[in-house]
């Protein structure tokens, strides 16, 4: 059965056709009846004209638009594809990163300088300027934060950075027991020296260490670019399993 378009179709085909025959018929036979080869020329006109409108709408409608939609949302497809493939890609080199460094970690953990591993191989990871572990000692009967040790922190030897619990933001990370994303480092928290002069790195993340819930150490790690989702996810699952 034929639909609607390919029916109609069908009709001014038949009907163009037998005009056609029609008027060329009266030419032959030269008909002198001048109204009848005028009527028969319009209306092969007209209906020529009809069926060509109708034909180039249809096309347009049921190809050249249909193609058009397919190919945007082709289009489309492939972005959210390509997408989907990214993700998926992010996914698996960051559970590859985080084995690497958790086969690491279980290696150097309990050794002496399990501390100064981790700090310049997480500074080395992520690009970092600046990186400093501050393990919780005891002091005068009270626990406090100290310096142990360090990657790019210009500090003399003879020197003790100390931090009480809540004093600055290391002490801050280490009373709370969460990590903190600095954005904006207040001026003069943070220095870094170069044979290029002195900068202050723009963002800084402070990262406790826990152990049995307690609060073990604090790892500040400062950058010149944002520690983005990925990175925070990443040294999350570091201070799980350091």
């Amino acid at each position: 059965m034929l639909n609607k378009p390919k029916y109609i179709l069908f009709i001014l085909s038949i009907a163009f056709s037998a005009l056609t025959v029609a008027n060329v018929v009266l030419f032959y036979y030269h008909i002198e009846d001048q109204l009848v080869f005028v009527l028969t020329t319009i209306a092969t006109c007209s209906f020529s004209t009809v069926s060509m409108t109708y034909l180039f709408f249809h096309f347009k409608k049921n190809y050249i638009d249909k193609k058009v939609m397919e190919d945007e949302h082709g289009e489309l497809d492939v972005k959210k594809m390509k997408a989907e493939v990214e993700r998926v890609q992010r996914e698996r080199e960051q559970e590859q990163r985080q084995r690497q460094f958790e086969e690491s970690i279980v290696n150097m953990k309990g050794t002496a300088g399990y501390e100064e591993f981790i700090t310049k191989k997480l500074a080395k990871d992520l690009n970092l300027c600046q990186a400093a572990y501050f393990g919780v000692v005891e002091r005068n009967n009270r626990q406090v934060l100290k310096l142990q040790t360090s990657f790019a922190y210009h500090v003399p030897e003879s020197h003790e950075v100390i931090f009480e619990f809540g004093e600055g933001l290391a002490g801050q990370a280490a009373v709370e027991g969460k990590m903190v994303n600095i954005k904006k480092v207040p001026d003069g928290y943070i220095s870094v020296f170069s044979g290029l002069g002195k900068t202050t790195p723009s963002n800084l993340l402070i990262l406790p260490f826990k152990e049995n819930g307690k609060v073990k150490g604090v790892l500040e790690l400062a950058s010149f670019s944002e520690f983005d989702a990925e990175d925070e996810k990443f040294l999350g699952f570091i201070s799980e399993i350091a």
